[in-house]
């Protein structure tokens, strides 16, 4: 939601297709009995939608949070808890 992008994207998604290729060919997570490249794109297609929804979900708590910080620059443990505490 803050339609911001990050030169690391490229380092980040190289670590996870590593982490995915990692699930399916070592741990047996893919789709198939054969590990295959697709199921790696699979497991990072799902995370990324994991992530989207999550981050939707707690849009509310993450813009009061960045409000608190603008205004006090730290949170207490007691603060985070409460705004994420509102949002749930």
């Amino acid at each position: 939601f803050y339609q911001e992008t990050y030169s690391n994207t490229a380092v980040d998604l190289k670590k996870a297709k590593m982490i995915a290729d990692d699930m399916v060919q070592n741990y047996g997570m893919g789709d198939g009995i054969l590990a295959s490249s697709i199921d790696s794109a699979n497991l990072i297609d799902e995370a990324i939608e994991d992530v989207e929804q999550f981050l939707v979900r707690t849009k509310g708590a993450v813009l009061k949070l960045e409000s608190l910080l603008l205004e006090n620059e730290s949170v207490t443990r007691q603060e985070l808890q409460k705004v994420v505490g509102e949002f749930l």
